[in-house]
C-alpha cells in the first residue's frame, strides 16, 4: 500500500541492475517484503506455500532465494520488522475495511517468526522497530549504517529517506494476471524528486500532499487527487487552509470512503500524521552484526521443519557455503 504518487516519481525514477548495488548496505522493510512473497509465491492450485502443519512458507521460500542472490552479488541486507507501537491505530476504519488483503493483517506471529529464525540461519541481521519498519531502516540511512532503503511503497519518501529501491531483486520480466510487466530494479533520488516535482518545497509538503490525497492512515479528501493537490501547493501559501476553505461545507469534508469529518477533525488528524513522519518513533542505538550462517541447522529447518525439496535445498546450502571461507559444514552430507 502506502501513498499512491506514482506518477510524480515516474519522471525521476531510473533503471538499475543488481551489481549497481555491489558493496553496499540496503535496509529492508520486511514487512512489506515478507508480504511480497506471500501474495506472489503460490502453488500450482493457486495457494500459499505450507508445510505438512499448514503453515505457510512462501515468505521462507522468497526469503531464502532473495537473500542468497544478493549475498552473491555482494549486496548487505538488513531487514527492520514493524513493531507493537506501529500506527494501527490511526487508520480510518473504513479504509481498513476497503483493504482487507493490507499486511498488518495478513502477516501473523508465525510468519515473522519463522522469517526470523530464517535470517538468523542465514547470517543476515535484522532489527525490531520500536514502530514502523519503514522508518526504522530510514533511520539507519541517515545514521551511516545503509546506503538505501528498499521497499515497494513510497512512504519512505514522506519519511526523508533519501535513496529509494524498488523491485529489488535480478531485472526480470513478470508475468501477473496474464498480463507482463516489466519488474526492472528502480532508484529513486529524493533530491531529484523535489527538484522535478518543485511545487513541493519540503518533506512537510509532500507530507501534507500524501494526506490530501490518501495513504494508510488516512483515506483522503474527496475530489483532491495528485494533479489537484499539485496546483493547489503551486498557487497557494497556506495550502491546507486552501483545501478547507474550497473542500469543507457545513456537514463538514467529505473523505474518499464517503466518510464525513469536521475541519477540527482534520486539523488533530492533520498533526498525528505529521508527526508520524517527521518524528517517527525509532530505535537510536542497534547491535548489527553479521555472522556465517548456520548451514546445518539451515538443512534441518528447510527440510524437516518446512517440507523443502531436498534438491534444492542442497543447491542453496551450495551456493552459501562457497560465499565464505570458514566453512561450517562438510557438505558430504547432502552429496
Amino acid at each position: 500500500m502506502g501513498v499512491n504518487i506514482s506518477e510524480l516519481v515516474n519522471s525521476v525514477k531510473r533503471t538499475i541492475t543488481i551489481e549497481n548495488l555491489y558493496d553496499k548496505t540496503i535496509a529492508i522493510d520486511a514487512f512489506n517484503t515478507i508480504y511480497q512473497f506471500i501474495t506472489t509465491i503460490r502453488g500450482s492450485d493457486g495457494k500459499s506455500l505450507v508445510n505438512t502443519d499448514g503453515n505457510i512458507t512462501s515468505h521462507i521460500s522468497g526469503l531464502l532465494y532473495r537473500n542468497t542472490m544478493l549475498l552473491e552479488n555482494g549486496v548487505l541486507p538488513i531487514y527492520c520488522f514493524d513493531g507493537l507501537l506501529k500506527y494501527t491505530k490511526l487508520r480510518h476504519i473504513n479504509n481498513i475495511k476497503s483493504n482487507p488483503n493490507h499486511n498488518y493483517i495478513r502477516i501473523n506471529e508465525s510468519i515473522i517468526n519463522s522469517s526470523k529464525e530464517l535470517l538468523d540461519l542465514m547470517g543476515i541481521p535484522y532489527i525490531q522497530a520500536p514502530s514502523e519498519g519503514e522508518a526504522q531502516c530510514v533511520e539507519l540511512c541517515k545514521e551511516g549504517f545503509a546506503w538505501a532503503t528498499a521497499s515497494q511503497d513510497y512512504d519512505v519518501l514522506l519519511y526523508g529517506g533519501k535513496r529509494l529501491i524498488r523491485n529489488l531483486g535480478r531485472n526480470k520480466i513478470r508475468k501477473k494476471n496474464n498480463t507482463i510487466t516489466n519488474a526492472s530494479i528502480e532508484f529513486v533520488s529524493l533530491r531529484r524528486f523535489f527538484e522535478e516535482n518543485s511545487n513541493l518545497k519540503n518533506q512537510k509538503n509532500l507530507i501534507d500532499l500524501g494526506i490530501l490525497i490518501g495513504n494508510d492512515y488516512f483515506p483522503g479528501i474527496k475530489g483532491v487527487g495528485v494533479a489537484t493537490a499539485m496546483n493547489l501547493f503551486k498557487d497557494c501559501n497556506d495550502v491546507i487552509k486552501d483545501v478547507l476553505h474550497k473542500y469543507s461545507t457545513k456537514g463538514g469534508i467529505q473523505l474518499k470512503d464517503k466518510s464525513i469529518i469536521t475541519d477540527e477533525q482534520f486539523y488533530i488528524i492533520l498533526d498525528e500524521i505529521r508527526n508520524i513522519f517527521l518524528k517517527p518513533i525509532v530505535l537510536k542505538k542497534y547491535n548489527i552484526i553479521r555472522d556465517n550462517p548456520d548451514l546445518n541447522l539451515l538443512y534441518d529447518f528447510l527440510i524437516i521443519t518446512n517440507n523443502f525439496s531436498p534438491v534444492r535445498v542442497k543447491n542453496v546450502i551450495k551456493r552459501l557455503d562457497s560465499l565464505y571461507t570458514k566453512k561450517q559444514l562438510t557438505l558430504d552430507k547432502w552429496g
